[in-house]
């Protein structure tokens, strides 16, 4: 939760202050000067113990001055600093979907807009910092869940084939796929997509990834429903079809796509790890048997799950 307005209010006069003064000239101000009496030393102390929390202020006993990052910014700049970090501290539940939440200002919720009137920020600015924000935490779980969901999937295939996987993403991040799976004579390159969400299936897939896709016969797009605990629960593999019709187009050289967002589906899935094609059918068919069984009791826990084969 975020503190109450008249400590987010002591907040943003301590970073003011502290811009240009040290600790104690500014302890002095705030006891003496009548701008800042209007608001008691227990509410400031709490105001610069949570800056020190926010690590917007050095802690106490070492000169409690602004962190390096933020000395010398505009008093505007450093509001929206403290509204970015206290956003972030607070964790509001609406902030991991903040992106298909809030579409513009005005769907603000009511603690990001009282954060933002103390700040002194417009709706339009709020906005964007909040969305800054998502980003950022979004896309730091978005690779603890990553690394988490390639983890089990070289676990599983290890159990059933030993010595079948290569983690290559721990060795380098540049080949366009997670994990180099064999199975007898033939191989495949696994890229992995690991959610917790239950309902919504958002995939992330660089220009780079997409495009070893297109070019690599044996690149499989494989997505992984994890649980509170981080361990399998769904099994997928996406249809390379719908993967890359979907694609965003370059309509010139000059501009070029990075990365696309793709919202899948059941239609877009198939269960299991379905690694078939002419050439390997009756290998790909004995690991898809194999694999299909990890949906089977908890496939129902993700909207995004297609139904498994009978």
């Amino acid at each position: 939760m975020l503190p109450a307005e008249t400590v987010l209010r002591a907040a943003a006069r301590w970073l003011r202050l502290l811009n240009g003064t040290h600790l104690a000239q500014a302890w002095a101000l705030i006891r003496a000067d009548s701008r800042y009496t209007d608001l008691t030393q227990t509410q400031y102390a709490a105001a610069l113990q949570w800056l020190q929390t926010l690590k917007l202020v050095a802690d106490a006993g070492r000169g409690d001055e602004l962190a390096a990052d933020v000395v010398a910014l505009p008093e505007a700049l450093l509001n929206v600093v403290l509204f970015e970090r206290g956003l972030e501290h607070a964790s509001p539940a609406w902030l991991a979907d903040a992106d298909q939440l809030i579409p513009d200002p005005t769907e603000l919720p009511g603690d990001a807009l009282q954060l933002a009137k103390v700040l002194g920020l417009t709706d339009a600015a709020a906005f964007n910092a909040a969305l800054r924000v998502h980003g950022k935490i979004d896309l730091e779980r978005r690779q603890l869940i990553g690394s988490a969901g390639e983890l089990e999937l070289v676990i599983l295939l290890e159990d059933l084939y030993p010595g079948s996987t290569t983690h290559v993403a721990l060795k380098h991040d540049g080949f366009g796929y997670d994990i180099l799976f064999r199975y007898g004579e033939y191989e495949w390159h696994l890229e992995v997509k690991s959610t917790t969400r239950r309902g919504r299936l958002s995939v992330h897939l660089s220009r780079h990834e997409h495009d070893v896709g297109a070019r690599d016969p044996q690149w499989r797009l494989v997505v992984i429903g994890l649980d509170e605990g981080l361990k399998l629960r769904a099994l997928a593999t996406a249809k390379h079809s719908k993967i890359m019709g979907r694609a965003p187009r370059d309509f010139s050289q000059l501009s070029q796509w990075a990365s696309v967002l793709h919202q899948l589906g059941p239609d877009d899935l198939d269960a299991g790890l379905n690694l078939g094609d002419a050439d390997v059918l009756d290998a790909a068919a004995s690991c898809r048997c194999a694999l299909q069984g990890i949906g089977i009791q908890s496939h129902s826990m993700f909207a995004w799950m297609p139904q498994l084969d009978a």
